[in-house]
């Protein structure tokens, strides 16, 4: 669903593409991460939730340290002590307290001590490293790099290669050429085409802005490719990238971008998905200089037929009348139509309000005209 909208006569809308590559099964054993705020935040609001929909003696993290405590205390066995001194760990790792992931980091540490899977709680250590504000790079890399080691299957060594780039391609501190070596990596270990794919869908992205580069590594993971929809990712990553060169007014590369979504287009079998890159192909087009509105129109037509319901459909022909209206002269009669069209489908009362207002302006005009 689109998310409601229009506070103004004449809105251009964006949509932004979602991305969508990969995400790999596997049969291995791996440490959670939570390396991004948005995660944390999650984590967080799950926490909360349970202790306040549960009575206060079923669920409450320190309640929890104090049993998983105890139960240290009785047990014998090291690999079963390792694995409570991560439980007690995984009870601060979700804090933004630099306290309480020292805890975190000290009770994982008491982990790899007793453990002969040490691997699995490098990788945990390095975890928290990573999401440390600001990043603890050398010891995350530390850490990794002694999971990578010590792990037996090439799967966790490539994906820990890859959790390490993306340690060097964080936002605070970036270092390109370092997050591609360790992705490059990854590639060497990778157990199929899929994951390879994925990883160089992730080197083009480092190289966003350097064209030789980035795409190099989308034609590469292009060729692994055989599932259709990341196939539509890629198609759609470098549609975007000849669209922003073309800001510089090069004709060839917009139409280098609209061939290329036009193969995004047809690779998805996601509806939503279609019209959205129909979305992106107006805002691409918004930049010609000679720009042909009735050009825009038929892409909004488009976006119509791919929709799936009456309340995507009601935007697009909004959108339609909106583009109606910067005609030379306004279509004003075709703009009224397309507008209560929407007023019919559309099932949120602010948009048909909307959508109604603008209607009674347009007939205004109509009537001026008329006198």
């Amino acid at each position: 669903m689109i998310t409601k909208f229009i506070s103004a006569l004449l809105i251009i809308t964006l949509f932004g593409i979602l991305e969508a590559r990969p995400r790999v099964k596997n049969s291995h054993k791996k440490t959670t991460r939570h390396s991004t705020k948005q995660n944390q935040k999650k984590i967080k609001k799950n926490k909360k939730s349970i202790t306040q929909s549960a009575p206060a003696n079923e669920y409450n993290p320190e309640n929890e340290r104090k049993r998983l405590l105890a139960q240290l205390k009785k047990e014998k066995d090291k690999e079963k002590r390792a694995d409570i001194y991560y439980q007690v760990s995984n009870l601060y790792q979700a804090s933004y307290i630099y306290e309480d992931l020292a805890k975190a980091i000290f009770y994982l540490k008491k982990a790899v001590a007793l453990s002969n899977t040490k691997w699995y709680y490098y990788a945990a250590l390095a975890n928290v490293y990573s999401y440390i504000k600001p990043i603890d790079r050398e010891n995350a890399k530390k850490y990794y790099l002694k999971a990578i080691e010590t792990a037996e299957s090439n799967y966790n060594k490539s994906l820990y290669y890859s959790y390490l780039s993306s340690v060097y391609s964080s936002k605070e501190y970036p270092n390109y050429p370092e997050a591609e070596k360790f992705l490059l990596k990854a590639i060497e270990l990778a157990e199929n085409d899929s994951e390879k794919a994925n990883y160089y869908t992730s080197l083009a992205n480092l190289y966003s802005d350097v064209e030789e580069k980035f795409l190099e590594y989308q034609n590469k993971a292009l060729e692994l490719t055989t599932d259709s929809e990341t196939k539509s990712y890629i198609y759609s990553s470098l549609a975007n990238f000849y669209f922003n060169i073309y800001r510089e007014n090069k004709e060839e590369d917009f139409r280098k971008g609209a061939d290329y979504l036009e193969k995004a287009i047809e690779a998805t079998s996601n509806s939503n998905t279609k019209a959205s890159y129909c979305n992106t192909l107006v805002y691409s087009l918004r930049n010609k200089k000679n720009i042909d509105l009735n050009e825009i129109v038929k892409i909004y037509k488009r976006a119509i037929s791919y929709s799936t319901n009456s309340y995507d459909k009601a935007f697009y022909h909004s959108m339609i009348g909106n583009v109606y209206t910067e005609m030379d002269p306004p279509e004003n009669e075709k703009a009224i139509a397309e507008y209560e069209f929407s007023i019919k489908n559309s099932s949120d009362p602010m948009t048909i309000e909307s959508y109604k207002s603008y209607v009674k302006i347009l007939k205004s005009r109509l009537n001026k005209k008329v006198k």
